[in-house]
């Protein structure tokens, strides 16, 4: 393999890997972050043999109620679905513009590879 397809390759290897890692951390964020503050619904639970209250805690410890919601600078919408949805939204948002502006690096395949 020659020097420049090497070189190619890394390239998209490590661009891959920052976009599967900033991908990754959004969705463990976004789950938890939604779980945890989100509302307490155990009068809904499903009978299952596992569920997420058995490896996390039960939502009762958060006191999460719909009456206990803020709605931040007068959205409508709860805090949660703010800070746990809308602005790491917006966070990727601003990380796709600097991953295509300053980190993405466009190789040179040369003449005879398309």
């Amino acid at each position: 393999m020659s020097s420049l397809l090497q070189s190619t390759y890394r390239h998209s290897l490590r661009e891959a890997i920052v976009i599967l890692l900033a991908w990754l951390l959004c969705l463990v964020y976004t789950t938890a972050f939604c779980y945890m503050r989100g509302y307490s619904a155990h009068q809904y639970r499903v009978a299952q043999k596992y569920h997420v209250d058995d490896m996390v805690g039960p939502l009762d410890n958060w006191n999460r109620t719909p009456e206990s919601l803020a709605t931040p600078g007068g959205l409508g919408i709860p805090d949660w679905v703010l800070w746990g949805v809308i602005v790491p939204w917006g966070l990727c948002i601003l990380f796709t513009i600097w991953f295509c502006l300053f980190f993405f690096r466009e190789d040179e395949l040369g003449d005879n590879v398309a």
